[in-house]
């Protein structure tokens, strides 16, 4: 079968490294699968998995052209075809957590503190917290209410959170400026 790998290379216009680089290929693959079967091409699969992906495309594609050109040279009695893995997100499986204590300390811009606690503790949007009613929290219940889309949702919130809105008076909107609702640059404010 060695001799059916030149004879592959020489139908492909190829350059010098890129001929070299099938031969290894090949070769490589030949030495390993022996007679081609599907359980030994299976073994040959699994075999590539500890390479990169890069390497594992490269080289199940340079051995999928040539089982093609081994079926249409009758070599082969029927067509082989390796499955080429798909590109996936490693995910590491070592992750860190952020350290968010610095939300919870005393900050120059109590409002915009404010803010990023209800969005870390809630998952709510800023418009969201933005249109929150003073009416719409019952701290002795700690719970939120929120409307969105005609929908109505009940929020649970922590202790910690709770103490946090008690410092924050306000008459009708929870982020306010004399009774009216904080909007743009006044957010952030004292």
């Amino acid at each position: 079968m060695k001799s059916a790998i030149e004879q592959f290379l020489q139908q492909k216009n190829l350059s010098e490294n890129s001929k070299a680089a099938y031969t290894y290929d090949l070769e490589q693959f030949l030495d390993q699968v022996g007679t081609i079967t599907d359980t030994n091409l299976r073994f040959y699969q699994s075999s590539l998995q500890s390479l990169k992906l890069s390497a594992q495309k490269r080289k199940l594609s340079a051995v999928n052209q040539f089982l093609l050109f081994l079926y249409e040279q009758n070599q082969l009695e029927r067509y082989y075809k390796l499955a080429v893995p798909k590109d996936t997100q490693v995910v590491s499986s070592e992750s860190t957590l952020l350290d968010l204590t610095v939300l919870w300390q005393e900050s120059q811009v109590p409002n915009g503190r404010l803010i990023a606690l209800l969005i870390l503790e809630t998952g709510l949007l800023p418009s969201e917290l933005l249109a929150i009613k003073r009416k719409d929290i019952q701290l002795e219940f700690q719970i939120m209410s929120v409307e969105k889309a005609g929908q109505r949702r009940i929020i649970q919130l922590s202790s910690a959170i709770v103490d946090e809105l008690r410092k924050y008076p306000s008459e009708t909107y929870l982020f306010e400026k004399k009774g009216n609702l904080i909007l743009g640059n006044g957010l952030f404010d004292n």
